[in-house]
């Protein structure tokens, strides 16, 4: 092969490579807000598209955790006025293309409904998660059984290896 040519295949793998790397285009959060009373409260996301999300429960204080893959926020992250069931929210960027929003909960919650609803003009796409009041050992034992599936939808946290674990440490 000649210099041009490989020159040539240099340059389209690299390119190749770049548009594999390049971010995928992130959904955007538009607007928030928690409407209703402390009998049922109901907290909606508008976005541009319709998102995947995941939930999970936290204790010691009550808080609902709303993780969004691929999403960035219109505005700055600002405190949200709660109302309801939620005394106040915040939201944030994580990592990049990782978003969070937490709601921070007037007492333990069940989450009663939570859905995607589409698109339709000019309404953006909604994140809807209802909530109504529960019991301490009912939300206690949503929160054991939020954990592993939130662990394992997160790849399970960091993988250890090293002495003592059984797994071999590659050092390069």
């Amino acid at each position: 092969m000649g210099s041009s040519m490989l020159r040539l295949l240099s340059i389209l793998i690299v390119a190749a490579l770049a548009a594999l790397a390049a971010p995928a285009s992130a959904n955007i959060v538009l607007d928030m807000r928690a409407v209703g009373d402390p009998e049922r409260t109901r907290f909606v996301v508008d976005l541009e598209k319709n998102p995947e999300f995941g939930v999970l429960r936290l204790a010691n204080p009550y808080r609902l955790v709303i993780d969004l893959p691929e999403v960035d926020f219109k505005d700055p992250a600002k405190p949200g006025e709660g109302r309801g069931l939620i005394s106040d929210y915040r939201y944030g960027l994580i990592a990049p293309g990782k978003a969070r929003i937490v709601l921070d909960l007037s007492g333990p919650v069940e989450i009663v409904n939570s859905f995607v609803l589409d698109p339709v003009d000019p309404e953006p796409a909604r994140l809807v998660i209802d909530l109504v009041p529960t019991s301490d050992s009912a939300f206690a034992a949503a929160v054991a059984r939020d954990r592993p599936a939130h662990e394992a939808a997160a790849g399970a946290g960091p993988r250890q290896s090293g002495p003592g674990t059984g797994k071999p440490v590659v050092v390069i």
